[in-house]
């Protein structure tokens, strides 16, 4: 029976809150570790009728266990393995869970059009938008070294600060862009500081204005037409160093990253730039294909993934994963018919 890592270690067996009988591990079963990481704004106590456990509960019943220490057990008799669940909402603890070999990450919340993923303790304007104030919120940067971000409906409603591309630097290469950048790259140019909102200049992080700044009108994700000033992002060396790809040695087995559009945003750089490709049984990754509700869609996915109805345990998790990648997308379609967005 294969051991030696934290994927089949079954050491512990520790008890469902309020039951001093039972324990919370089947033993013989294979022990599969799943860290939820939650982004700003979709902590558990917003998710509604999609909180975890509650969803899961809802859905199997009461064997889905809650321990003590909030950590969430389910011994799924049809698979034979135990899984474990933690949820984490610092930005220190989604680093150390990528790092973590032989566990599955899923990442709930914002993509922010690419820069990356993105903690805080709540969702109040501030810099937790951005880099944050300190190592456990703001991005943890995974975006191509340039993005445009939509200033009224981004920058200004989030109040966080940004490091612009100046005039005075040349224009980028196509190649560095955010592909949505790419898609109107010849009708970017020098904007004179004085065309844009007087309340951005609290939020640039050069005082220098007199060389205005590279930008851009367009479409926003959110459908609304509107300016967009380049800043610098990036995924490797970046500004919240070591809080981003480049400083994390990815070692996971899995990474769900669950927000908006984050195959166009991210899949280039973890799989093309990072070089973190799937060999074997290790390295999957899944991303979203459109704008997505991430509290329905990260339940759907974990309730699938946990009722997977055949015997699997010690045994590659291929099947299991397009499992439940393929109900949750099911079930997320179901919502209604402004509901688009798959996991891929």
């Amino acid at each position: 029976m294969p051991n030696g890592d934290n994927t089949t270690q079954r050491t512990a067996s520790r008890q469902a809150q309020g039951d001093t009988a039972s324990t919370a591990i089947a033993p013989d079963y294979e022990v599969r570790n799943i860290t939820l990481a939650r982004g700003v704004q979709f902590h558990n106590d917003s998710a509604g009728q999609y909180a975890i456990p509650d969803y899961l509960v809802s859905k199997i019943g009461s064997d889905v266990e809650t321990l003590d220490d909030g950590t969430i057990t389910y011994n799924s008799d049809k698979q034979h393995v135990t899984f474990i669940i933690t949820q984490v909402t610092a930005k220190t603890d989604f680093k150390t869970a990528l790092e973590t070999p032989g566990i599955h990450v899923i990442y709930c919340g914002h993509a922010r059009f690419g820069e990356g993923m993105c903690f805080g303790d709540n969702d109040s304007p501030g810099e937790v938008w951005g880099k944050g104030t300190d190592s456990t919120n703001g991005l943890w940067r995974t975006g191509f070294p340039y993005i445009g971000l939509p200033l009224a409906s981004d920058i200004l409603e989030h109040q966080f600060t940004v490091n612009p591309v100046t005039g005075d630097q040349d224009k980028p290469a196509s190649s560095d862009c955010h592909p949505h950048v790419r898609n109107v790259y010849s009708k970017m140019q020098v904007l004179d500081a004085s065309s844009f909102d007087s309340n951005l200049l609290s939020y640039i992080g050069s005082t220098d204005t007199s060389n205005g700044f590279w930008g851009y009108d367009a479409h926003s994700e959110a459908g609304k037409y509107e300016r967009h000033i380049l800043v610098n992002s990036g995924w490797t060396s970046t500004d919240v160093d070591p809080m981003d790809l480049g400083a994390t040695n990815m070692s996971c087995k899995v990474f769900c990253c669950i927000g908006c559009s984050t195959f166009i945003h991210n899949y280039p750089i973890v799989r093309k730039l990072k070089g973190w490709t799937h060999s074997g049984d290790d390295s999957y990754a899944y991303w979203t294909t459109n704008v997505t509700y991430s509290s329905p869609m990260t339940a759907f996915y974990l309730y699938r993934l946990l009722t997977y109805p055949t015997r699997n345990d010690y045994k590659p998790w291929a099947n299991s994963l397009a499992y439940a990648v393929r109900m949750a997308n099911q079930d997320y379609v179901n919502m209604g018919p402004d509901v688009t967005s798959q996991l891929y």
